[in-house]
């Protein structure tokens, strides 16, 4: 045989497919690192994503005592109850008390509006003395000023010193009262908080009063009607008075809408949702202990998350 036949022989031999190799040992060797391969791979992916485990919550009632306890498997948040909750939160924004804007202008102009009333009542009650007719003064004050006077009233009026009395007792007591605070009456339902907020032309801080402190309308000209002495205890001359003065009131404090709501509101989303939380392996509830309203609670709320999830395995 010649160098090149041996050369062409070493070159087929070298060529040999796998079926045609020994299947000692190389071919055992080599499908074995396959399979080792296959092997660590696949306790790897395990090791990196460990299949969640299932737990089993029985039925529980009041009274009843665990023999063992239940330990939280995962952590979990104990939610109140929609009732609970509502309540809360009524109670949060019950609790912030309602804001009015002073207008401090006010007295003043019920001042203006109660001198030009009493000057055209003066014109008129000359007039009338004139002619001796009271009637015409009455017809005035229904017509005119949307006052409606009993004749006696009119009668009463016709005295000069009675109506300088009455025009000085209701412009000194609306100077004096509406600096306090008078309330429209459709706002008198936000007088049910302790205190109110006023809120003051070109301040930051808003200051608190007593909401019994302040004045509806009818609290005002009764209040007018019983701090001054008139000239006559007759109740037509007091019932006058009011009449004039409900005639000329106009409000101090007006109520804010939009300030109030959004401290109420955002006192409502203050409130919790929670009652507490509950973190893994801590005891939801221990052995021994009669079961309570409360570790029911914390029951449902674990099996909330366990189902959640995709954890609890239903009993039986």
């Amino acid at each position: 045989m010649t160098r090149d036949s041996l050369s062409t022989y070493g070159v087929a031999s070298g060529s040999q497919p796998d079926h045609a190799r020994p299947v000692w040992p190389d071919g055992v060797v080599h499908h074995g690192l396959r399979l080792l391969l296959l092997v660590v791979m696949a306790g790897a992916i395990t090791a990196l994503f460990l299949p969640m485990g299932t737990s089993t919550l029985g039925q529980y009632q009041v009274g009843e005592v665990l023999s063992e306890g239940v330990i939280a498997e995962v952590d979990f948040i104990i939610l109140k109850s929609e009732e609970d909750l509502s309540l809360e939160r009524a109670l949060a924004e019950g609790g912030i008390p309602p804001t009015f804007n002073y207008r401090p202008a006010v007295g003043d102009s019920m001042v203006v509006q109660l001198g030009r009333f009493f000057e055209r009542l003066d014109s008129t009650a000359s007039d009338a003395a004139l002619l001796g007719d009271s009637e015409m003064l009455r017809a005035h004050l229904e017509e005119v000023e949307s006052v409606t006077a009993s004749p006696q009233q009119a009668i009463l009026l016709m005295d000069e010193p009675t109506r300088l009395r009455l025009r000085e007792v209701s412009v000194s007591g609306v100077q004096e009262y509406a600096e306090i605070g008078v309330v429209d009456p459709t706002d008198e339902s936000e007088l049910n908080a302790a205190t109110i907020r006023i809120q003051d032309p070109g301040q930051e801080d808003r200051r608190s009063m007593p909401s019994a402190d302040v004045l509806t309308a009818g609290e005002l000209n009764a209040r007018i009607v019983a701090d001054h002495e008139l000239p006559s205890t007759s109740t037509e001359l007091s019932e006058l008075l009011r009449l004039i003065v409900i005639n000329h009131t106009a409000y101090s404090l007006v109520f804010d809408p939009d300030v109030t709501g959004s401290e109420r509101e955002a006192a409502r989303q203050a409130v919790s949702e929670s009652i507490g939380n509950v973190v893994q392996q801590e005891a939801v509830v221990r052995a021994n202990e009669p079961l309570t309203e409360t570790h029911l609670e914390r029951l449902r709320a674990y099996e909330r998350e366990l189902r959640t999830q995709n954890r609890l395995e239903e009993p039986g």
